[in-house]
């Protein structure tokens, strides 16, 4: 502190300094101190650091990544702008965040490449070209990766969550290929695998599970693995929020489309065989039975919500869960009903349900300006109720969340539905596990 601030000069000094000498100046501060000079300005202050580029962190041990891929790269792991994308919303993020960079890092030898591949595959279309070669490696680390421990199962887990993305991004057909890869490196380590079915590796893994089990629903296949952890009912889910606990039915579902499409009769052939497509006998009774039994599962599910719910997480998020709650219940009723009924029959419970799916998904689009994740399957089950004109069903495209940062994937499920309208125009009595034989293995 400068000292005139503290020691005050004479009053009467300051009237009588015009008329000394130099050294006789009036008295200052103190004893030989002399006149008092102006405190110095401060100093400038230090200009801010500058954030380290990504190359000189997290991206040290890729040298040979361009300027372009490593800001891809960059974005793909740390915009949460970005991450919203794929997650339920902003309270999921950090997590998230987490575990991609941790990877990136511990297990880049296994996962790098798939990272790269998603991250140019969002760019523009040179990126785009670059990242085949980068997915053509990736999908060749899979194929020959080996499970041994609880490093390798998530390693495991994100090379295959970054090739899903990358697929729904530039491809299609090849989605069930990889989470059926995937699912099956990492089924033997299933139950003993704990940690992936906690915190954020669960987003990760429900991903790839529910999207399997999508496919599986649209071309009649059995998927891979059960879920029906303890954990999984009281967990709530970046992707799936409180719906974890459906997933056990959703596979349910599918085994039970496979076995109806497999009791039919004839064994093989087209759905216009003459036959209604039913299955019928012993084989039908009891798969009826089976019908039965998961209806009445799904109708008696309830989510676990914890008293605090409405404080962790955000207003929207919220929204966005509770909403998935209705559909994702509505749509597995929906489907059960249509492996009971063919379309066209039965329709007051059908267009119930669907009308049901389509207000919900309309709501919180309404109130948050965006259609929750997992919403894809319940917007095509109840737009192929609603709506038979191929059409008709495009004005339901633009509440695809995933059709929101991938054209490949809106124009995929564009193409399911006019497969499915026209075979229904062209022959009676379809039902939900028909769709294996209308909807191409290569579509």
């Amino acid at each position: 502190m400068p000292l005139a601030d503290v020691i005050p000069s004479s009053s009467s000094s300051s009237s009588s300094s015009s008329s000394s000498s130099p050294t006789e100046s009036s008295p200052g501060p103190g004893p030989g101190l002399g006149p008092v000079a102006p405190p110095p300005p401060p100093p400038p202050p230090p200009p801010p650091p500058a954030s380290p580029s990504p190359r000189s962190t997290f991206l040290s041990p890729f040298p040979f990544l361009t300027d372009r891929e490593v800001f891809l790269l960059d974005r793909v792991v740390h915009q949460e702008g970005f991450l919203q994308k794929l997650v339920l919303g902003p309270s999921f993020c950090a997590s998230y965040r987490q575990r991609l960079v941790f990877h990136l890092l511990s297990s880049h030898a296994v996962v790098a490449d798939g990272y790269l591949a998603y991250a140019l595959s969002m760019g523009d279309a040179c990126d785009r070209s670059a990242s085949y070669r980068y997915a053509a490696s990736a999908l060749g680390t899979l194929r020959s990766l080996k499970v041994t421990d609880q490093l390798d199962s998530t390693a495991c887990l994100m090379l295959g969550y970054q090739l899903l993305h990358f697929v729904m991004t530039v491809g299609g057909p090849e989605l069930l290929h990889v989470c059926n890869q995937t699912l099956n490196l990492l089924k033997p380590h299933f139950l003993s695998a704990g940690k992936i079915l906690r915190g954020a590796y669960a987003g990760f893994l429900t991903s790839i599970v529910l999207t399997e089990a999508a496919e599986c629903l649209m071309k009649t296949r059995l998927p891979t693995i059960r879920m029906d952890h303890p954990a999984l009912h009281s967990h709530v889910d970046a992707c799936m929020g409180l719906c974890s606990g459906l997933l056990v039915h959703l596979h349910t579902v599918a085994v039970l489309s496979h076995a109806l499409r497999q009791a039919r009769r004839p064994a093989r052939g087209d759905v216009d065989d003459g036959h209604d497509g039913h299955a019928d006998g012993h084989d039908g009774y009891a798969l009826s039975r089976r019908l039965d039994d998961l209806e009445r599962r799904v109708r008696g599910w309830k989510p676990v919500i914890a008293d605090d719910f409405c404080d962790t997480y955000t207003s929207a998020e919220v929204v966005h869960m509770l909403c998935q709650v209705q559909i994702i219940q509505a749509t597995l009723l929906l489907i059960i009903h249509r492996l009971r009924f063919p379309f066209g029959t039965e329709r007051a419970t059908a267009s119930a349900l669907a009308t049901t799916i389509l207000a919900h998904i309309d709501m919180a689009f309404r109130k948050t300006g965006r259609t929750p994740t997992c919403s894809d399957l319940p917007l095509l089950a109840a737009g192929l109720e609603l709506h038979s004109d191929p059409g008709r069903f495009q004005e339901l495209l633009p509440y695809s969340t995933i059709g929101n940062w991938s054209d490949v994937f809106t124009r995929r499920i564009s193409r399911f539905s006019a497969l499915i309208c026209r075979a229904r125009r062209r022959m009676p009595g379809v039902y939900w596990y028909d769709f294996g034989d209308i909807i191409p293995s290569s579509t």
